[in-house]
């Protein structure tokens, strides 16, 4: 360049962002490619996507983009300075022949290289043949604090190929879609037997499927003992988690080895996972918006609620005593929906069956189907969650939703009311 003075006319630009390579196509009216061989050059797509004519050689995917000319204009073999010359004259001479091919160049573009439709044919490829495998505690859509998992997996299903359930309690699954298999886990010999059985079906399913993620829902020892053939099939692990963490050492030493084991950890809220560490990603919660929802057009006055698994852990005889020591106890009744879960859940629901046997203003109505909650909300005014930080229930959530107001200690529920009502109730309480 230098050697025939043409500095001000040709430009070497040197290496630039790809952010800013617009700044020099949206000036250009010919982009011009005279390689020897290319594989299928970005380059070309871009020049083309801001409607420049484009004059190539036709190798590699070039030809396919050429198409023997009909969408741009082509260099022959070998490549001379002469026919590029005489090639850039005919796109001069010839502006609205270059507009033609320009825009069929376009519209080949759009159809064959849009990204947002191509990630779309390559996400539903890829769902069609892939497969995910589950672990989680309970299947059962009558179960009223774990039925949601029904939902859950019908939405996983909808997205993949087939969806494999490992799980430690099998219950109603007639609402599963087809292509979700069920594996239960047998525990009603010793928990020796227990973990033998889940190894050698972990270990089974994962030789013969091939599974985008193991995603481990609320069990820690599922998680920790599935592990070694994670690792031996190098399958990464989702580990979803929300409780305020077990209380004796055992059970707290089983979540810590989970917890160093997942490849990565999901929770409903800032403060939902018990321990400190960076793999923690908080997604919210995931509730049947669509069932739960329930427009309030006027508020009267009704009954309380308590939608909750039956456990020491959720306070409930705290709630219940809170509920017969105020005003409203005389006209209202409070409504206790769910069961028990563990052998210490049960001594705990007697007890409160026991304790509350005389109140004719308290009913255990024990669980319910999840698909069937909402018809029991229909006479409830308020729902009292008295968990406390580290506990984020979907109860408060589907209740909320329902035009329910909700009684409840954990903060972390204040993100779900605007700044505005928040600030209102504040000065209130002041």
């Amino acid at each position: 360049v230098k050697e025939k003075s043409l500095n001000k006319r040709v430009s070497f630009i040197g290496k630039i962002k790809n952010s800013e390579l617009h700044n020099y196509l949206e000036d250009a009216d010919i982009f011009i490619q005279a390689s020897n061989y290319e594989g299928l050059p970005h380059s070309i797509l871009e020049a083309i996507n801001y409607e420049i004519p484009i004059l190539s050689t036709e190798v590699g995917g070039c030809s396919a983009i050429l198409n023997k000319g009909e969408r741009g204009y082509i260099i022959p073999m070998p490549v001379s300075e002469v026919e590029i010359s005489e090639e850039i004259r005919t796109i001069i001479n010839n502006k609205n022949e270059a507009k033609s091919k320009v825009k069929l160049a376009k519209n080949y573009l759009n159809q064959e290289h849009n990204f947002n439709t191509n990630a779309e044919i390559y996400h539903e490829k890829m769902s069609k043949d892939q497969k995910i495998l589950v672990l989680n505690i309970a299947t059962d859509s009558k179960d009223t604090s774990l039925g949601f998992a029904i939902s859950w997996l019908n939405e996983f299903s909808k997205n993949y190929h087939e969806v494999d359930v490992i799980t430690l309690n099998k219950g109603d699954t007639s609402t599963l879609n087809k292509n979700i298999n069920i594996y239960e886990i047998d525990r009603n010999k010793s928990k020796l037997f227990a973990v033998s059985n889940f190894y050698k079906t972990i270990n089974l399913l994962t030789k013969r499927n091939h599974y985008e993620y193991c995603f481990s829902h609320m069990s820690a020892i599922m998680m920790l003992a599935s592990y070694p053939v994670l690792l031996k099939r190098k399958l990464t692990s989702i580990f979803w988690y929300t409780h305020a963490g077990p209380k004796n050492l055992f059970n707290k030493l089983i979540l810590l080895k989970a917890t160093l084991f997942a490849s990565k950890i999901i929770t409903a809220s800032e403060n939902s996972f018990p321990l400190n560490t960076k793999k923690v990603t908080p997604i919210g919660h995931a509730i049947d918006y669509k069932t739960f929802y329930k427009k309030i057009d006027s508020f009267s006055k009704k009954d309380f609620a308590i939608v909750s698994r039956i456990s020491k852990s959720k306070n409930i005889e705290e709630s219940i005593e809170g509920f017969l020591n105020s005003n409203t106890s005389e006209s209202s009744s409070i409504l206790i929906i769910g069961g028990p879960l563990t052998n210490a859940d049960r001594e705990y629901y007697e007890y409160l069956l026991n304790t509350y046997k005389d109140h004719k203003n308290v009913s255990f109505i024990g669980p319910v189907p999840h698909s069937e909650l909402v018809n029991y909300l229909k006479s409830v005014s308020f729902h009292i969650n008295n968990t406390d930080k580290g506990f984020y229930d979907k109860s408060v959530l589907e209740t909320s939703v329902n035009g329910i107001i909700n009684f409840y200690k954990n903060i972390d529920y204040d993100k779900n009311i605007p700044n505005k009502y928040l600030e209102f109730l504040n000065v209130q309480m002041v």
